[in-house]
């Protein structure tokens, strides 16, 4: 079985994901917190594997799955997905971006 194209490739690839797309934690997912900035990020590149997401709580760049894991050591997630990419979705969407990836061929 051939391994899947990266969640990022596919997506960008289709138009879903460009620099300035928004993303926000799963309702979900999401932590006990106060400040929505902690749970939104922003698209600053499409390449994968790369510091491509901006987190709006301190404005610094991370990889997805970089990101995930410091909201995680900072209790900003709780049940958090290890396939990265089904722990964020597109800002007032309603399915993850791995959801939204499985819908093309991969």
């Amino acid at each position: 079985m051939a391994k899947k194209r990266d969640t990022l490739e596919v997506l960008a690839e289709h138009g879903l994901i460009l620099k300035g797309t928004t993303i926000e934690l799963l309702p979900t997912k999401r932590g006990e917190r106060d400040n929505l900035k902690a749970f939104q990020a922003t698209f600053e590149s499409t390449l994968p594997r790369t510091k491509s997401v901006r987190w709006a709580l301190d404005d610094c760049l991370y990889t997805l799955t970089g990101l995930t894991k410091k909201m995680n050591e900072g209790g900003y997630v709780t049940q958090q997905n290890s396939m990265f990419f089904k722990n964020w979705r597109r800002t007032g969407h309603d399915h993850s971006l791995w959801e939204e990836a499985e819908k093309f061929d991969r």
